[in-house]
């Protein structure tokens, strides 16, 4: 990933990486899954493979930093979930406008 691209893919996808050494952690990464998904089309363009890839805001990812994305955005969910069927049913209209009385 040239200094452009990097450039590109960071604007496009909102990174922000915490060090220099973290970026470029983080950029090889991304030049080792987009190889994968290199290989994975070249399959694909031959049929044996049922669906096509492309890089997107996961691409400068290990599988474990996705999981624990996704987990995090699982518990939040839940959150949401346990708010909507325990506490809110015991909330006044009002209160959950805003208006308190």
């Amino acid at each position: 990933m040239g200094d452009v691209q990097g450039k590109r893919k960071k604007k496009k996808y909102g990174k922000i990486y915490k060090s220099a050494e973290d970026e470029a952690i983080h950029k090889a990464i991304y030049l080792k899954n987009m190889r994968e998904i290199e290989k994975h089309n070249i399959h694909y363009k031959k049929g044996e493979r049922p669906y096509w890839k492309e890089e997107n805001e996961f691409t400068d990812l290990t599988e474990d930093e996705i999981r624990q994305y996704y987990r995090s955005i699982r518990v939040t969910l839940l959150d949401e979930k346990y708010f909507i069927k325990h506490i809110k049913p015991h909330c006044s209209n009002n209160h959950l406008n805003g208006n308190r009385k």
